[in-house]
């Protein structure tokens, strides 16, 4: 499993440390049945250190694929967070962008509410001053044709008293033939 030879024998008495070692077995746990019986000890040890190289390195391969993986994963959950911040950074920055829109609309739809009354508003002061002025003129034509109405009638009436005067003084300087004793014509 991975353990050397000298860690399967104890080093006082040689004796096998390991249960599993027993003499006479061909094979315990992947080492040679040489190896056990003591035989080829330049072969064996040389076997024996490549084999705790090879362990060593695929060991050393396994922990940096755990830290490779580890990194990788960190870099993974750094990613997701950092992309988690920026979305909630980019949600914020919408959600400002369309409050600052609805103000502008507010604000621009106010103005537009303010400009349509003060408009309404001289319109109706346009349309007063309008009326006024049209009434005025007809006063003013009332008034002109009145007076006309009354100067005509001041003339007919000083051209009938005229009449009258001049008619009475003609008869007065004669006498009217048509007129009895009584004074009545006939």
């Amino acid at each position: 499993m991975g353990q050397c030879l000298s860690c399967l024998f104890s080093t006082d008495t040689q004796e096998l440390g390991n249960p599993l070692l027993k003499e006479g077995d061909d094979v315990v746990e992947g080492t040679p049945a040489v190896l056990v019986h003591g035989s080829g000890d330049a072969e064996a040890a040389a076997a024996l250190e490549e084999k705790r190289e090879r362990e060593e390195r695929e060991q050393a391969l396994r922990e940096a694929e755990q830290v490779a993986k580890a990194a990788m994963a960190k870099h993974k959950e750094e990613r997701e967070r950092q992309q988690k911040e920026a979305e909630e950074r980019q949600k914020a920055l919408e959600a400002r962008a369309k409050e600052l829109a609805k103000e502008k609309k507010d604000r621009e739809d106010q103005e537009q509410r303010e400009r349509e009354k003060v408009e309404r508003e001289w319109v109706q002061k346009q349309r007063e001053e309008e009326q006024q002025e049209r009434e005025l003129k007809e006063a003013q034509k009332r008034d002109r044709a009145e007076r006309e109405e009354k100067d005509r009638e001041e003339k007919r009436r000083e051209h009938a008293e005229r009449e009258e005067r001049e008619r009475q003084h003609r008869e007065g300087k004669r006498p009217d033939r048509h007129q009895g004793e009584s004074g009545e014509r006939h």
